[in-house]
């Protein structure tokens, strides 16, 4: 969650946040809504950061500074979305690592991981998947290592990957939801 000081917006500023609140709430799906809610959000986010309020002195501020800023927190947002696919990828397959461990279990977005063990016991673990797409991602790439084509029409796998795992994997749609099982061999 982000928060900013509030002192330091104008109305408009207000006006924009409430906006950007009632497109996230939304979801938008054209491209058009989307890039005004980015550029609305990055606004945002450079006011705040910069504690300057949209007055005179933003106006004075050279156009080339703002959209340097501009680009650097989009950067920074881009490098924190990939830097989370990718931990929580590395964190899955860390787990079929774990000494004892039979099988990895996801049994969807926004459930822990299960880890099920060769004595049967069964363990809940901080790690999760939060949103549908990334998870669909992983399937994805687990299709690509088993060497098996997955998409909406074929959305199912069962397969071996480097004769190490048995994955079963489900990629998700409006009638099916993502999960998947690796199976350590």
């Amino acid at each position: 969650m982000i928060s900013f000081i509030k002192d330091d917006f104008t109305v408009s500023d207000k006006d924009k946040l409430k906006h950007i609140v009632h497109v996230v709430n939304s979801k938008p799906h054209e491209y058009e809504a989307k890039a005004v809610f980015l550029r609305n959000f990055v606004d945002a986010l450079v006011i705040s950061a910069t504690k300057v309020k949209k007055s005179p002195d933003h106006d004075k501020m050279a156009k080339e500074e703002l959209m340097r800023r501009k680009e650097e927190i989009l950067k920074r947002l881009t490098d924190i979305k990939t830097k989370s696919k990718r931990e929580i990828k590395e964190k899955v397959w860390a787990l079929t690592k774990i000494s004892g461990v039979k099988e990895v279990v996801c049994d969807g977005p926004g459930e822990n991981l299960k880890l099920i063990h060769k004595d049967g016991q069964v363990e809940e673990t901080e790690v999760r998947f939060e949103k549908i797409e990334v998870l669909n991602e992983f399937v994805l790439q687990l299709g690509g290592m088993a060497k098996v084509h997955v998409d909406e029409h074929r959305p199912f796998i069962n397969s071996l990957v480097d004769n190490k795992f048995h994955v079963q994997a489900t990629l998700g749609s409006e009638f099916f939801r993502p999960k998947f099982v690796i199976s350590v061999i």
